[in-house]
């Protein structure tokens, strides 16, 4: 599966939100910075997945604006999908 460039960014604002909070904790000798950096993590994570749920939808809505298109074309046979499928009936 490809990686998209949104995910690689998102991996490493993830991975520099860490680095940020271990760095502030370190030199705050207070660890509930680390915490909250974690909590970041966790936002940047569901931002992540509903970017990919967004993508996934909008190129499912893509092929089904092919399939109905190309039913359309498909002159005076009656067209219907079943599954991933299309079939043509005469």
């Amino acid at each position: 599966m490809r990686t998209s460039n949104f995910a690689i960014k998102a991996y490493i604002v993830a991975v520099l939100t860490l680095f940020l909070g271990v760095v502030l904790s370190l030199n705050l000798h207070d660890w509930s910075w680390f915490a909250r950096s974690g909590s970041l993590v966790v936002i940047n994570g569901i931002i992540l997945t509903s970017h990919q749920i967004i993508e996934h939808m909008g190129r499912l809505k893509q092929r089904q604006a092919k399939w109905e298109n190309s039913a359309r074309r498909s002159g005076n046979r009656s067209s219907t999908m079943t599954g991933l499928r299309m079939t043509n009936t005469v």
